[in-house]
């Protein structure tokens, strides 16, 4: 890989990088909005009772509104977080892809600059058995 290719990739793997920080952080704010909804539709189902609303109309209807609204939050806060966390975990798919690219272009760098330096090894040993001989002979 030229240099040129290596610096795209590696400005690629920093970009994406630094987009997968701050959602990081979204997906834990909405990871703790999430628990914050649960307990409070927990809390919500446990005084809501059909007797309530039976023989409170208002207060009971007022209970089973405010639960909706608690649980129709909830469920799209679960939905948001869902759809977030896909593009996180597609973020790291890709930067763990551009890792991979540069690291095995890093060995294959290595073990052509391993080979290289052994046909050097060859020809310099080469060059040295062949003036060798011919000065014996000589």
């Amino acid at each position: 890989m030229n240099e040129t290719s290596r610096l795209k990739l590696q400005s690629v793997l920093s970009s994406l990088e630094a987009e997968a920080d701050p959602i990081a952080e979204q997906l834990e704010d909405y990871h703790n909005e999430i628990n914050r909804l649960e307990s409070s539709v927990a809390s919500l189902r446990e005084k809501f009772s059909e007797a309530d609303f039976v023989f409170s109309p208002r207060t009971g209807k007022a209970q089973n509104d405010e639960l909706k609204q608690k649980q129709s939050e909830l469920d799209l806060l679960k939905r948001k977080s869902t759809n977030l966390r896909e593009r996180y975990d597609q973020i790291n798919q890709n930067i763990d892809m551009i890792v991979d690219v540069l690291s095995s272009d890093n060995d294959m760098e290595a073990s052509k600059n391993g080979l290289l330096y052994q046909e050097q090894d060859r020809h310099r040993i080469a060059r040295d058995l062949h003036d060798t001989a011919l000065q014996h002979m000589s």
